[in-house]
């Protein structure tokens, strides 16, 4: 079993962060996941003048009737209901309010396939409806269409258990602000979650630096004599000047090859490379490729 001291520290701080991390991370979830959320429809009203008062006393001749009585004004006043989101709910009521008492000539509904229902009942002030099923895949909207003499545009209200209804202009409000409240609420908790993911990547940035540190860049070379054949046991220095300033001095083999490092190649390598042999004249140069394929010459005096 290893001994705590010979675990590198940015292994351990590694560890332990992902340890308490992902229990917060955990929690974090199962607080969301649980929490819960209420079903939301959204609402549009448009409004049809059909006829008015005003441009009826221009036209003495002018008449409209309903049910053989004459009416100066009547306007059509359409409310469409969209389910954008939440969990099912198996019915709604809702109440399509004017702000007076109004003359109801006419109302009609209707729902978005045949597995859904709406029954409307007539107020003095509006309609009270019925909706069923309120589910978030439900296509198309409920409608409801009201005939009065009032030209100012109702009023829906809706009552039911986790149910929220808004307007499209409201609803895009709360999107807006949907964010901005969740930061409010929970800033503590967005502070310490983006502090988290900035340590985790800062240590395990630090641990990967550290291993590449400690083992330094790949340099790999084949050593030659000047008939091309591979020269055993020449000393070669290696001074790795970019990315990280790391030294290492070692001796080629029987087939003349050395290898010095780890296993990485780095980008934007820069290296100064010195060696020596006692039957073979020194050779320092620059080189920007880790991998070294050179030939000595002989020493004056040497045979070829």
């Amino acid at each position: 079993m290893p001994r705590l001291s010979n675990i590198p520290t940015p292994l351990i701080v590694v560890t332990l962060t992902a340890f308490l991390g992902g229990g917060l991370a955990g929690a974090v979830f199962s607080y969301f996941a649980n929490k819960s959320k209420p079903t939301l429809m959204s609402y549009t009203i448009s409004s049809t003048t059909i006829a008015a008062a005003e441009p009826a006393s221009l036209i003495p001749s002018l008449k409209i009737q309903v049910g053989g009585k004459n009416i100066k004004s009547l306007y059509a006043h359409n409310v469409e209901l969209t389910v954008v989101r939440g969990p099912y709910v198996d019915e709604a009521n809702i109440a399509v309010i004017f702000p007076s008492d109004v003359h109801i000539y006419g109302m009609n509904s209707g729902a978005p396939s045949p597995l859904h229902s709406i029954s409307s009942t007539q107020l003095s002030n509006g309609v009270r409806c019925k909706v069923s099923p309120v589910a978030p895949d439900t296509p198309g909207h409920f409608r409801i269409a009201i005939a009065t003499d009032d030209h100012r545009a109702p009023n829906p209200f809706m009552t039911g258990k986790n149910i929220t209804l808004l307007s499209n202009s409201e609803l895009l409000d709360q999107d807006r602000q949907s964010l901005i409240g969740f930061l409010k609420e929970y800033w503590p908790l967005v502070i310490i979650t983006l502090a988290y993911f900035g340590a985790v990547a800062y240590v395990l940035k630090r641990l990967r630096r550290s291993r590449r540190s400690r083992a330094g860049s790949i340099v790999v070379g084949k050593i030659l004599g000047p008939d091309n054949r591979p020269i055993a046991n020449a000393q070669v220095e290696v001074k790795v000047e970019s990315p990280a300033s790391t030294s290492q001095i070692i001796h080629t083999d029987m087939t003349g090859d050395f290898i010095a490092g780890s296993l990485y190649k780095e980008a934007f390598f820069s290296a100064r490379i010195r060696i020596s042999h006692p039957e073979f004249r020194t050779s320092e140069f620059q080189s920007d490729s880790p991998i070294i394929v050179h030939s000595l010459s002989r020493r004056e005096g040497q045979e070829e």
